[in-house]
């Protein structure tokens, strides 16, 4: 969480905010307290890193029905609300998502992994407004 600090009213307001938000502030008075008869708006862009360095540990096992069993764990210690996608490839291809988790979730069964062929896991946390955590390791299956 950023907090821009600006002097209460009559000048400015506080505005607290996450992270790659543009806030408003606005003001009416000058800095004597006086009405000057203007007043106006000043946008505020705060720049947070869009990257977060959390370390994420997967596991991936089949079980005898031919599920995939995916758990995590990681140590993000924010603030900010998060949650997690699940990325899969088959066999060398392109990562897509296949589920998403709420925040506190450590498992996933995947019920439909490709069937004798090689299959590659990964997540990434969602972190506030826009910012992602790096990648967890990846897990493969045969």
């Amino acid at each position: 969480m950023i907090v821009i600090i600006a002097p209460e009213s009559p000048i400015f307001t506080s505005v607290v905010t996450d992270s790659n938000t543009t806030c408003t502030l606005y003001w009416e008075k000058d800095s004597t307290g006086l009405s000057s008869g203007r007043f106006g708006y000043v946008n505020v862009y705060i720049q947070a890193p869009r990257h977060v360095d959390v370390k994420i540990k997967l596991d991936a096992k089949r079980d005898k029905s031919g599920n995939v069993n995916l758990n995590w764990k990681y140590d993000y210690q924010g603030d900010d609300p998060h949650w997690g996608v699940i990325y899969r490839s088959v066999d060398g291809g392109d990562y897509q998502a296949i589920a998403s988790f709420k925040e506190g979730d450590k498992t996933y069964t995947d019920n439909t992994p490709p069937a004798k062929a090689k299959a590659e896991y990964y997540i990434l946390l969602q972190l506030g407004h826009g910012s992602t955590s790096s990648p967890s390791n990846t897990a493969a299956i045969k």
